[in-house]
């Protein structure tokens, strides 16, 4: 059953630190078959996913389209995971790349 899955704790911490908005986005159980599937095939381990949660938190602090405020937000953990975008490049926002608005 769904709800009987003990989940590993480095996923639990990924899946914490991972923005929770749009609601309804990630399920839980399908990150995880993500991330056990990802793990496998890339030969990820705990230190890895942790280079991962500080990617996603500099993420969350860095990128507008990761702020509650944005209509669309970050993907769903599922597709994050999938399509490995921690290997993604984004623009670091600063105060000077800030609109009005953003400050």
């Amino acid at each position: 059953m769904l709800r009987d899955i003990q989940y590993p704790e480095i996923f639990k911490e990924l899946r914490d630190a991972y923005p929770k908005f749009p609601t309804g986005r990630t399920k839980n159980h399908v990150a995880f078959k993500a991330y056990e599937s990802v793990t496998k095939a890339d030969k990820l381990t705990e230190s890895d996913w942790k280079l991962i949660i500080q990617d996603i938190k500099e993420r969350v602090a860095h990128q507008k389209h990761w702020t509650p405020d944005d209509v669309f937000g970050p993907p769903g953990l599922q597709v994050f995971i999938n399509q490995r975008r921690w290997h993604d490049d984004y623009e670091r926002r600063t105060v000077r790349s800030m609109d009005r608005y953003d400050r």
